[in-house]
């Protein structure tokens, strides 16, 4: 396959500018209708907010009963008569 080059445009004074247009201007355009890509994506987005707000509240939970863990063993260690002293 042929290698075609690249040519950005350039202003008087060489830098590279992207020239604009209206969205009406552009013939055929009105075919491209992404309207149901925009509904799919917010539809994946507000799914995936509920997916992280629900693994937001796992990892809380997950450290709240760490902390209570860490406490009861501590507890535990507490409670336990040392060898040298049982004897």
């Amino acid at each position: 396959m042929a290698e075609i080059n690249i040519r950005y445009l350039q202003d008087t004074e060489g830098e590279r500018y992207f020239p604009m247009t209206h969205v009406n201007a552009i013939l055929g355009l009105e075919e491209f209708d992404n309207g149901d890509d925009v509904e799919n994506l917010q539809q994946i987005i507000r799914s995936l907010n509920i997916t992280i707000s629900t693994l937001q509240s796992r990892v809380l939970t997950l450290e709240t009963d760490n902390e209570q863990m860490k406490q009861d063993i501590e507890i535990l260690k507490a409670s336990i008569i040392p060898p040298e002293e049982g004897e």
